[in-house]
């Protein structure tokens, strides 16, 4: 009898035991899982638009690797057969209790919208077991055209799963290099950046290191230099183009004698409309540029030769297209390149 009462006690604790391992198991396994329901779009926005921008959202999901995600055909096709219509759908609630049909611990929902000019994208996390708002982020887009929001979709999902995002390249840098000699543009770079100081020093930082990368200051700056390294005595033969003579040729009838080389790169300060702003990252071209190696005329000497330019009529642009004001430079301020450049909002 003893014998017997054991043996059942044994039966009913591991029958428990297995019921409870079989219980545990969906719950993890659910938990997991994850829906991203179809965005709601507002006015101006066609639904196409939102069913493209929703895969973008699912990719971006399924990148993360953070839970597993049921792709868009497979959860239409379980809704299908349950009687469910994402369409019909209009509350949190009933959209909770697709979750539920679609077996998943969690569900994405959200909604893109317009105000004004501005695009805003919502989304939230939501848990389908207690129906709570886990977490949401949003993203805005201002006066964008409709391709930017795939950007914001992104950001939006790395914000909802407490990824940190980088700030938008709202603002391009752009820095330009003149040879005072020709008077011609050798080079122009670009850099984004985002609107914060230190996004913006970065992207100065790149863009005048490109800007400056090959370019050599030298005895014969402007001609077509050719080394002969047949020449044992590793001496330099210049050929000079025919161009290049009829430049020299024009500087000799308006600024007299041929003027030295120049060894100096004259910085202006760079054209936007925060003046602050710019005469930060101005500051910034002059160290790089010393940082370099390079001779930069200093400031007060710039500023006083472009003040007499400006009284005579020859503003620096006009300046660059004139031999004579271009042979002053080279003699008073021993300029060989110019740079200048801006920084504008995209």
């Amino acid at each position: 009898m003893k014998r017997k009462s054991i043996f059942k006690i044994s039966v009913l604790l591991l029958l428990c035991l297995t019921l409870s391992l079989s219980a545990d198991e969906p719950v993890k396994r659910v938990m997991n899982f994850i829906a991203v329901m179809d965005l709601r779009c507002g006015t101006g926005i066609d639904k196409e638009t939102g069913v493209a921008l929703t895969e973008i959202l699912i990719n971006e999901m399924v990148k993360m690797k953070k839970y597993t995600v049921i792709d868009r055909a497979n959860r239409d096709k379980i809704l299908s057969e349950a009687g469910y219509q994402q369409a019909g759908c209009v509350d949190t609630s009933c959209t909770i209790e697709m979750g539920r049909q679609l077996g998943v611990g969690k569900i994405i929902i959200g909604s893109i919208s317009k105000i004004g000019k501005t695009y805003v994208v919502n989304v939230q996390l939501i848990n389908v077991e207690t129906a709570a708002i886990e977490t949401s982020a949003s993203e805005t887009c201002e006066g964008c055209e409709v391709d930017k929001l795939i950007g914001s979709i992104s950001n939006a999902a790395h914000k909802l799963m407490g990824e940190e995002v980088a700030p938008p390249n709202a603002y391009s840098i752009t820095l330009q290099l003149f040879n005072i000699q020709t008077g011609l543009l050798e080079k122009t770079v670009s850099e984004d950046s985002g609107s914060d100081n230190q996004s913006m020093s970065k992207a100065v930082s790149i863009a005048i290191r490109k800007l400056m990368a090959g370019v050599t200051i030298g005895a014969r700056e402007g001609s077509d230099i050719e080394a002969n390294k047949n020449d044992p005595d590793n001496t330099i033969k210049a050929t000079v183009s025919t161009d290049r003579k009829r430049n020299e040729e024009e500087s000799r009838i308006i600024a007299g004698p041929p003027a030295p080389r120049g060894k100096k790169i004259l910085v202006t300060d760079l054209g936007c409309i925060n003046s602050d702003l710019c005469g930060q990252m101005t500051d910034l071209v002059f160290q790089e540029l010393v940082g370099l190696n390079y001779q930069v005329v200093d400031r007060a000497s710039r500023d006083m030769w472009l003040s007499e330019l400006a009284k005579d009529g020859f503003p620096l642009e006009k300046c660059l297209n004139d031999p004579g004001c271009r042979g002053d430079l080279i003699f008073k301020l021993g300029v060989a390149k110019v740079v200048t450049g801006s920084i504008v909002k995209k």
